[in-house]
């Protein structure tokens, strides 16, 4: 098969691609869970306690995962120990070059459970064990305030 000047098909690696666009624009609301964002945009880090059970998560949750009762502001340090990381290349914040990006799981002091986030460090400067907090805020603030999740070493 091939693909003619005006045609948006053609071959790739012996694969038939397409090249498409796509614009969408939206107003995308926090709702109940705006406390978090901003403090996160702050470079706070605001979970959820579970009145009933004591179990807090980071990032928050409305009803507690393992109860269902609703649950409360609780504010964290910050801290945490890095316990895996990995490197992905990828656009972040959206629209940017793609390059190499590491992206760590870390357990936040306080917390229950273990948050997924991006690491602003050298590889060389990371192992399990590593303390880490989160990063101070951005200016100008990330496109979407969950890039804010980025933390760096101690």
């Amino acid at each position: 098969m091939s693909a003619d000047a005006a045609s948006p098909l053609s071959q790739a690696a012996g694969n038939l691609v397409v090249d498409l666009g796509l614009s969408l624009s939206y107003r995308h609301g926090f709702g109940d869970l705006s406390p978090f964002f901003k403090a996160l945009l702050e470079g706070r880090a605001l979970a959820s306690r579970c009145p009933a059970c004591g179990d807090v998560r980071y990032p928050p949750r409305l009803v507690c995962p393992r109860d269902g009762t609703a649950t409360q502001w609780q504010a964290l340090s910050g801290e945490g120990s890095l316990t895996a990381f990995t490197i992905g290349r990828c656009r972040l914040p959206l629209g940017q070059d793609e390059r190499d990006h590491i992206f760590g799981e870390v357990a936040m002091d306080g917390a229950s459970n273990r948050v997924f986030a991006r690491i602003a460090a050298a590889a060389e400067q990371l192992q399990p064990g590593v303390r880490v907090r989160l990063a101070p805020p951005a200016a100008p603030p990330p496109p979407h305030p969950i890039q804010a999740l980025i933390f760096i070493p101690i």
